[in-house]
């Protein structure tokens, strides 16, 4: 899925500065900071369901790195 947002250049600098200094992309690291804030309900995922979300992101990030 494709998602395109239409943020002020300063924030989208804020983020891929914190991508960066994680060693991130800025797709992972904003993919790892949405899976973090919870479900779509507002509950907390659990620890097996994040690292189930986790993997999948990595496998799908991959997948769009082969083209």
């Amino acid at each position: 899925m494709n998602v395109h947002l239409d943020w002020p250049a300063d924030v989208v600098a804020r983020f891929t500065e914190e991508a960066r200094q994680k060693g991130l992309t800025l797709d992972a690291y904003l993919l790892e900071t949405v899976l973090r804030q919870g479900s779509p309900n507002g509950a907390v995922i659990g620890e097996a369901e994040k690292q189930r979300a986790r993997d999948e992101a990595g496998r799908s990030i991959r997948e769009l790195r082969k083209g």
